[in-house]
């Protein structure tokens, strides 16, 4: 399932017996913040037949959803500090090609980025390049500790809309009663409904590999399955309404030297299909998909693979 698609099952068909959920401790009305997550917990929390609140002294209160004491079957009280969610910095490779969405991107955009050294690249990349009224939506990471020095987020309310928070201690303390950061369930950040009230909505995503035909593949490497749907298709799906934007961002090699563009695709399943993806970006440039037929596309891709690679993808191009 996809995310958008994981929320309405918890919200509707799923059978929820148990949920164990960490929160901040109550406020004088009996509310627990949330904290770092709420995306698929709210309907999680509202499904389930018995719900368990750790609560944690070092929860950063966050605002929007919250939990009533008189929810939870049981509460834990702890005090430990949030495990950091792990990162890489983005190198070289990666600022390239952040800059080169960040010069695609409209005034006063909102920004939705996925998780990985590419997107944390790309929103340094609108600090440096001292844009202005960016909003952020659906994850959070310590790039927006750089964007908010630099003076780029909205002032508006709905500056920093999401469901999850992925960082360190240094984002939790940013986050922490912070009005302009309001966590909300998941229809509020990947249903289409919810993307087709936002403007200027651009989805930037990662992607381990892209073949011709510009169909994506998001989950496996080597044959292993390393991860899922997650909210790619989701978002792309929002990039697709008018006056938005979804891009494919990813290093046109992999570790080992391998192309990441690829003639067909040789996994089992396929992440995002070809009709839903519009522009794919690697260090090498921007291949704009939008209308172009089956051999332009072609084409397109494999003029920004890597160098060693692009004769051979061209003889195969359909």
């Amino acid at each position: 399932m996809s995310w958008s698609q994981l929320v309405e099952w918890l919200a509707g068909p799923a059978k929820v017996d148990v949920v164990l959920v960490q929160v901040a401790p109550a406020d004088p009305d009996g509310n627990h913040s949330l904290g770092v997550s709420s995306s698929y917990l709210l309907p999680a929390i509202e499904a389930a037949s018995v719900v368990i609140g750790e609560v944690n002294q070092r929860m950063p209160r966050t605002c929007g959803a919250k939990v009533q004491t008189s929810v939870f079957t049981s509460t834990i009280d702890v005090d430990y500090q949030l495990p950091s969610f792990p990162a890489r910095q983005p190198g070289e490779l990666d600022v390239q090609i952040a800059r080169q969405i960040v010069a695609m991107l409209p005034a006063a955009p909102c920004i939705q980025v996925g998780v990985g050294a590419i997107p944390d690249a790309v929103v340094r990349a609108l600090a440096r390049a001292d844009r202005r009224d960016i909003k952020l939506h659906s994850v959070l990471t310590n790039s927006v500790l750089e964007l908010s020095a630099a003076d780029g987020l909205s002032d508006a309310d709905d500056a920093m809309v999401v469901g999850e928070i992925l960082g360190d201690q240094e984002l939790y303390d940013f986050v922490d009663g912070n009005e302009r950061v309001r966590l909300v369930g998941g229809r509020e950040t990947h249903s289409l409904s919810a993307l087709a009230s936002l403007r200027n909505f651009c989805a930037i995503n990662s992607a381990l590999s892209v073949d011709l035909f510009g169909q994506i593949n998001s989950e496996y490497i080597g044959g292993r399955h390393l991860g899922a749907l997650g909210g790619l298709a989701d978002f792309a799906r929002g990039g697709l309404l008018p006056g938005n934007l979804s891009v494919t961002a990813l290093r046109s090699t992999t570790a080992d030297g391998s192309s990441r563009i690829v003639p067909v695709l040789d996994t089992p399943t396929v992440t995002l299909s070809r009709d839903m993806t519009q522009i794919v970006v690697t260090e090498h440039g921007v291949a704009d998909l939008r209308g172009k037929s089956v051999t332009e596309r072609a084409r397109a891709l494999a003029g920004i693979a890597d160098p060693r690679f692009r004769d051979d993808l061209s003889r195969v191009a359909p």
